[in-house]
């Protein structure tokens, strides 16, 4: 065959597959996309007419993320502080001690209407990768509260994570598998704080002196990263990043200062109007059921009590003046502190700080390089992973930024893949 003609059909061929692989690729995010809105929805139950209204008012929803050659990991509820409320009154005829509760029980057979009733739509998946639903990861510690007539109670939300392979998914969905023995090939763990892994607590530690070390003077970990170990996916651990850019409160605690001297219990006001009893004529007889009183007796009294009225409204007058020049100096000032916020602000959202995050990524990669063989709770085949989160407005730095790379790549030197999420 000609050998020009030979090249033709291998650039079609691998357009077409190149066509194909991006159709899979669209396919599959248009799943998840939708996957999501399903969670959602089943884990928003519809209000009951005389029961207590469970609502899950999630910033974030649901979450998901796809990892070639693991699966797609869907996260409920990821707000930065999740909880459930039960509003409402005891009904009549309500039980004493029954309450309106978020159980295990509760979390786990929705994970199961959605593994049984939908998980087969993800047709863009691998076989040998995972469909995994976590709800009330451990971030900043989710709660429960319960307002009643009783009072406002709290309780720690249930955290639960399911997974199971898509090749079990397609078996169940093509009738090889009845919804049984389904169900029992579903992996499922609780979370409990109890699990918490002292390799993993001390690597959160490393990861924040770290960045910490570095010489960047914008770019700081405030606290001790978080993280969650999920079985036969890995640990997470999740590194919040502030930037303090030309933001002092020195300024603002001076003025704050300044405002403070303005005291306006300084500002004594005292109408004094004497003996009012003083001042009466002698015609009025209060001892008396009757008032006889003569005209020019009265517009005698009238004429000193309006003198006197005068004499302390002019008193007055100078006390109010005093009250609406420092009311008036203290608006002054609060208007020059709000400059200064505003202005310390759109300072730190223009600096470049793309030095400064490139310094600090830097230095995380050899963290992980130098102590990612201490994790020693990891298998061989689970994840370590990271998320960054870059806090701010800076038009410089990415909202995310994912890490991850299998233990078994840490063992062999490889670098972890990194992947940012640029700003909406």
């Amino acid at each position: 065959m000609n050998p020009l003609l030979k090249l033709i059909l291998f650039l079609i061929a691998l357009l077409f597959f190149n066509q194909l692989l991006y159709a899979q690729s669209d396919q599959l995010d248009r799943d998840i996309r939708i996957a999501e809105r399903i969670l959602e929805e089943i884990f928003t139950p519809e209000p009951s007419s005389g029961e207590r209204q469970v609502v899950l008012p999630f910033s974030r929803g649901v979450e998901s993320e796809y990892i070639p050659g693991v699966g797609i990991h869907f996260k409920v509820g990821q707000a930065r502080t999740p909880r459930i409320r039960i509003s409402g009154g005891r009904q009549a005829g309500d039980d004493e001690n029954k309450t309106s509760e978020v159980t295990i029980e509760t979390v786990e057979n929705r994970m199961m209407e959605y593994f049984t009733q939908y998980a087969g739509q993800l047709r863009g998946l691998p076989d040998n990768e995972q469909v995994r639903v976590t709800f009330g990861e451990k971030t900043t510690g989710p709660r429960m509260v319960f307002f009643s007539a009783s009072g406002e109670q709290q309780h720690q939300l249930p955290r639960l994570t399911m997974w199971v392979t898509k090749a079990e998914i397609n078996r169940f969905a093509d009738g090889n598998l009845s919804e049984s023995q389904f169900r029992n090939r579903i992996s499922k763990h609780e979370i409990t704080d109890s699990q918490d892994k002292r390799d993993l607590i001390i690597f959160a530690s490393v990861l924040e002196t770290s960045i910490n070390s570095t010489d960047s003077k914008h770019l700081k970990v405030n606290r001790k990263p978080t993280y969650e170990y999920l079985p036969a996916l890995g640990a997470h651990f999740h590194v919040n990043v502030s930037s303090g850019v030309g933001f002092s409160l020195a300024n603002i605690r001076g003025m704050a200062r300044q405002i403070d001297s303005l005291d306006l219990d300084d500002v004594d006001i005292r109408i004094d109007l004497g003996d009012i009893s003083a001042n009466i004529p002698p015609e009025f007889n209060f001892q008396s059921p009757q008032i006889e009183f003569r005209n020019d007796s009265l517009r005698i009294a009238l004429r000193a009590m309006s003198d006197s009225l005068r004499v302390h409204a002019n008193e007055l007058s100078g006390h109010i003046e005093v009250i609406r020049e420092q009311a008036e100096a203290a608006q002054r000032q609060g208007q020059e502190i709000q400059r200064q916020i505003a202005f310390s602000f759109a300072e730190r959202d223009t600096v470049d700080l793309t030095e400064d995050a490139a310094k600090l990524m830097v230095e995380l990669k050899a963290a992980i390089k130098d102590y990612g063989s201490t994790l020693s709770s990891l298998g061989d085949n689970e994840l370590l992973m990271i998320t960054v989160n870059w806090s701010g407005r800076n038009p410089t730095l990415p909202e995310r930024t994912h890490i991850r790379i299998s233990k078994e790549d840490l063992f062999f030197g490889r670098e972890p893949f990194v992947e940012e999420i640029k700003r909406r």
